[in-house]
């Protein structure tokens, strides 16, 4: 995987941004909300963008095919993982797609399991669509922070619908391993749970950490 160095702009420059995270705040602090880069856009990006400006070219998308084509081979070429380009869809941000794919999996009142520490907005999405959250906490061993599959196992046996996993995990930087995600679809498979997966922050793990896609992992994590 190629890498180059990033150069980000300076405090100066970042404070006349128009972004809520920089014109939120007082100006003597220093903002560090969610995940918003404050490094310049990629080349190709930055071009096509000024491009689709200078042409007008700005009216509302509906189906983008080159989106399930590209995400494909990039993920095959990321993560060797095979992505059937039909089954990609586009959402505005995660947050969107969380909610919209609970609606569709679960109705008010099912049970959705957690496992915090994790990601704030996980909280609010669940509230959004009216489900009751079951967390099951990952515990702090010395070796570092473990998923309770016992725990896991025994909230499946009360009649979860979902189980929300965030990979790699927020706010932890944990990359889940191959045994563990095995672990989850066993365990999701054999108790009728479904496994919504928050992979956004896959792409930016470091080049000794090896990220598994849960989808693409077996045949019983697709089933789940």
């Amino acid at each position: 995987m190629a890498t180059e160095k990033l150069i980000a702009a300076t405090l100066a420059q970042l404070q006349t941004h128009r972004s809520e995270k920089w014109r939120g705040f007082p100006s003597d602090v220093l903002p560090l909300p969610v995940a918003e880069m404050d490094f310049p856009i990629a080349e190709p990006i930055k071009q096509l963008l000024l491009q689709m400006i200078n042409d007008s070219d700005l009216g509302y998308l509906g189906a983008i095919p080159e989106l399930g084509i590209n995400f494909a081979s990039f993920a095959k070429a990321r993560w060797n993982w095979q992505v059937d380009p039909l089954q990609v869809r586009l959402a505005t941000d995660v947050g969107v797609a969380a909610v919209e794919v609970l609606r569709v999996l679960t109705k008010p009142g099912d049970r959705v399991l957690i496992n915090s520490p994790i990601y704030q907005n996980f909280y609010n999405w669940i509230n959004e669509v009216q489900v009751e959250k079951v967390d099951v906490p990952l515990t702090q061993s010395e070796s570092g922070w473990e998923l309770d599959f016992a725990g896991i196992e025994a909230a499946y046996q009360t009649g979860i619908k979902v189980h929300m996993l965030c990979s790699p995990h927020n706010p932890l930087g944990r990359i889940f391993s191959e045994s563990e995600l095995d672990h989850f679809a066993q365990l999701a498979k054999k108790y009728g749970v479904v496994i919504i997966s928050d992979e956004i922050h896959a792409p930016l793990t470091f080049t000794d950490a090896k990220f598994i896609p849960f989808l693409g992992r077996n045949e019983v994590a697709d089933s789940v």
